[in-house]
């Protein structure tokens, strides 16, 4: 079984209002760290069977995500989580 990742818009009594998928690999992905840096919003998801780690890049958020070519990470690093000091 593969994971992916959605994203739901809900109303103010947290009904869903609208789901949708917006990012699916041919690995399994979880534990989506989304952020934002430099004026832009970013996501880290947990992809570890895919054998590196993959940042994307929000090209209409939350709805497409594209990843980014210039982010190198030796390790394919589980649940990885920035920390900016």
């Amino acid at each position: 079984q593969r994971g992916y990742i959605e994203a739901f818009v809900l109303d103010q009594n947290f009904r869903v209002l609208e789901k949708r998928t917006v990012l699916k690999e041919d690995w399994h992905l979880s534990y989506p760290y989304v952020f934002e840096a430099e004026g832009e919003i970013w996501m880290l998801p947990e992809g570890y069977k895919s054998g590196r780690l993959t940042l994307y890049k929000a090209i209409e958020f939350p709805w497409r995500w594209q990843a980014e070519p210039r982010f190198s990470f030796p390790e394919a690093a589980i649940d990885a989580t920035p920390y900016f000091h």
